[in-house]
């Protein structure tokens, strides 16, 4: 019998603060590229190969 298991990641709260020179539909635009690429991240940064 074989089983799934789902792997979730998830990152803790961040708050974006003293940003200069980016607006707010950059930082918008930023915050979703994190968001997306979130799983590639974590797997990279647990491989030690990032």
């Amino acid at each position: 019998m074989m089983v799934s298991i789902m792997q979730y990641v998830f990152f803790p709260a961040a708050r974006w603060e003293d940003i200069v020179g980016f607006g707010d539909a950059e930082i918008q635009e930023y915050q979703k590229v994190i968001e997306a690429s979130a799983e590639q991240i974590m797997r990279l940064a647990t491989s030690g190969k990032g």
